[in-house]
């Protein structure tokens, strides 16, 4: 007798709603239907070109890539939209001009992340998931959805369109998910009061496949490698500064930044648009209910520094995806029992690279003499730390 199909709807169509959709589409009686309130297919064919790069990027560590490996979607990234982070430079602040910034040195002796731009991302998953015969429902937002019945059916409805049957919806629709409103699920919620501005750059000098990170009273600032000698810098800063950043000319801006960076690189010349996003930490007070889970930023958005937001996230779809394979023949795909299991294999990481970064970004706002005495000797006593760092590094791209 063979096992009765089941259904899953996935609501959120970005990298990691994409991810586990490829991922859980491959498990045995399995139908995965994606709904996304954009229109994405284009996405597909849209051109690449060597001289073009988003300046939305991710730094997918190596279990990411791993994992994309497996799904079919890393070998669709060009080779040149693909840029290896070799090694990371971490800087902090100085007491005094004249002294050296503290740094500390990470590297494995192999990629410790690879820098992929949102459109080269989305590119590969899109073709991925249209040549895997999923069905993408697009252009549709979610304005309904029913508790798992009796049977284990939810049902979810769309603006302007019939309702879709489900045994399981996954939430994968970002830090303001509809989908965890819709079911009723409170948030904690930080506000950072401050801003990520993102930017490309032309550099003067080469990057050399470094990774560059300056935590000072002004925000933290990061350098990350893309082709040649373009970088995208995250920028974290109040969102007053952030708004000066904003409002500045282009040479203006780039000169700012490149003295923010101690002109590691020269001269910089801006080569994409700049964007500023609030920075805020949103934790779902519980990430799965009967016939429902959620997965990465509409369970747990954390603060960017740390660069591991859509890591965090690909680990929710291989952990769902995992718990779905192994559960027993007498379960459903919405059942309590697989989606606590799921849940509790991925809050610790959740919750510790989360209070991390918290940790990190209140000290780095802080400009009394104590939080630049900690900040100078942290450094220099973590950098003396081989097995520390080590450990740190390999949580970090593992996470």
């Amino acid at each position: 007798m063979s096992r009765q199909r089941e259904s899953i709807v996935v609501v959120g169509g970005g990298p990691v709603g994409l991810c586990f959709a490829l991922a859980a589409s491959t498990l045995p009686s399995i139908d995965v239907t994606v709904i996304e309130r954009n229109v994405v297919a284009p996405t597909a064919a849209a051109p690449l070109t060597d001289a073009t790069y988003d300046h939305r990027v991710y730094a997918l560590s190596p279990q990411s890539a791993e994992f994309l490996t497996r799904l079919g979607v890393w070998s669709r990234i060009p080779a040149e939209h693909k840029t290896p982070i070799d090694s990371m430079c971490v800087l902090g602040d100085a007491d005094a001009a004249t002294e050296p910034l503290p740094q500390i040195n990470f590297e494995l002796g192999m990629p410790l992340a690879h820098i992929v731009e949102h459109r080269a991302l989305m590119s590969a998953l899109v073709s991925a998931t249209v040549d895997a015969g999923l069905r993408l429902i697009e252009g549709h937002t979610v304005d309904g959805l029913s508790a798992a019945d009796a049977n284990g059916a939810s049902f979810i409805s769309l603006a302007g369109r019939a309702s879709v049957e489900a045994r399981l919806v996954v939430g994968a629709d970002g830090r303001g998910s509809q989908v965890r409103r819709l079911a009723g699920i409170d948030v904690i919620e930080k506000d950072y009061a401050s801003d990520a501005v993102v930017a490309n750059f032309v550099a003067e000098r080469p990057h050399g496949n470094i990774a560059m990170q300056w935590f000072s009273a002004d925000g933290v600032l990061a350098f990350l490698p893309l082709p040649g000698n373009q970088i995208s810098i995250v920028w974290s800063t109040s969102r007053a500064r952030g708004a000066e950043l904003l409002a500045l000319g282009d040479a203006a801006f780039a000169g700012v930044v490149a003295a923010a960076g101690g002109n590691r690189l020269g001269k910089l010349k801006l080569a994409s648009a700049r964007e500023a996003i609030a920075l805020k930490r949103v934790c779902a007070q519980t990430w799965v209910r009967p016939g429902l889970a959620l997965i990465g930023d509409a369970a747990h958005a954390i603060h960017p520094l740390a660069g591991q937001g859509v890591n965090l996230g690909l680990g929710d779809a291989q952990q769902l995806v995992a718990e779905l394979a192994s559960k027993g023949p007498f379960s459903g795909a919405g059942d309590m029992a697989v989606l606590r299991r799921y849940a509790r294999n991925r809050a610790e990481s959740a919750a510790l690279m989360a209070e991390t970064t918290d940790c990190l970004q209140m000290l780095f706002l802080r400009d009394d003499r104590m939080a630049k005495w900690l900040r100078r000797n942290g450094f220099i006593w973590f950098d003396r730390l081989p097995v520390v760092k080590r450990m740190a590094t390999e949580y970090a791209i593992h996470a």
